[in-house]
């Protein structure tokens, strides 16, 4: 059985664009209200097209974080938002450490070499290779195939998941990129993908609201989990594989026993998660409110 006993926030850190805006009294530039709202001009002007003085900078809209995870021991937090861009923040201050530009949305990632690469996949069809090291992106690989998603990459690094036209999962042999199994997940699109700590078990989540199991070496059904009744974002394995936990517009958390392959516990009036980890004992939510939200998890097993 997993707990979630909700306690004191541990932390919001929100991130949003800073919009020049010029002030001065000349047609060309464009003027500002004080309400931070998206402006309707088509066209918006550089800082440097009008002189220093005539220009502020005003808040624009929070932007969505699509993936986040911790390295460095949990000193710094990756976050991912929909304008391409990559932030790693302080976890200590809560601020900006770095920021990078990934061409393309992060959609998935995956840490190996024990916490010192990265590897993340974007909307452009390739996987770009993060060294935490020397904080920079090293490498990208390009896959043949299109119409490439999320992905998960067994620990041994022979195997790669990949989500396809929304709907299906290819699995493939991760050096020559040949297929061994293809499976039809959801009926609507997939918001995520996840191998099992064990490796065994490949799972999404999907529009169709259900939450799809399968056996990572064969492709084979283990069961489609359900009660959601709306869109699952994300989800999360236990520490210890046994449990999966599930977010969805439905405004639930919902807790699945993979040894009965039931529904075990649900907290409500939880915002839809875009993004979920586990790290340890906290579990991070990236909320449709532009929130990080923090829970403390117990897992009993029995």
């Amino acid at each position: 059985m997993i707990q979630f006993p909700y306690g004191k926030l541990v932390k919001n850190i929100s991130y949003r664009k800073k919009i020049p805006v010029a002030t001065g009294e000349d047609p060309k530039y464009i003027l500002a209200t004080q309400t931070g709202q998206m402006y309707k001009q088509a066209k918006v002007i550089e800082a440097k097209s009008a002189s220093e003085e005539d220009v502020r900078y005003v808040k624009g809209p929070i932007n969505t974080a699509t993936n986040l995870c911790f390295v460095n021991q949990g000193k710094h937090l990756l976050v991912s938002y929909k304008t391409a861009e990559l932030i790693v923040y302080d976890v200590k201050t809560g601020r900006p450490f770095k920021r990078f530009k990934t061409g393309g949305e992060v959609i998935s990632y995956k840490i190996l070499n024990k916490g010192r690469t990265i590897l993340l996949s974007t909307d452009r069809w390739n996987i770009l290779v993060l060294s935490i090291n020397s904080w920079k992106i090293t490498r990208t690989i390009d896959f043949k195939k299109k119409n490439l998603g999320m992905f998960a990459v067994s620990k041994d690094f022979k195997k790669v998941y990949f989500v396809v036209d929304k709907k299906h999962i290819q699995m493939l042999d991760f050096k020559n990129q040949t297929e061994f199994a293809y499976v039809k997940a959801h009926t609507s699109g997939i918001n995520m993908i996840k191998l099992s700590p064990n490796g065994k078990v490949i799972a999404s989540c999907g529009n169709d609201g259900k939450i799809s199991l399968f056996d990572a070496e064969t492709g084979r059904k283990i069961a489609y989990l359900v009660d959601h009744w709306d869109e699952v974002h994300s989800f999360v394995f236990s520490q210890s594989g046994r449990y999966i936990i599930s977010s969805s517009e439905d405004n639930t958390l919902k807790v699945w026993d993979l040894k009965s392959l039931k529904l075990t516990e649900e907290i409500l009036d939880v915002p839809n998660s875009f993004v979920m980890r586990l790290q340890r004992d906290l579990l991070i939510l990236g909320t449709v409110k532009g929130e990080i939200r923090t829970f403390r998890v117990l897992e009993n097993v029995k």
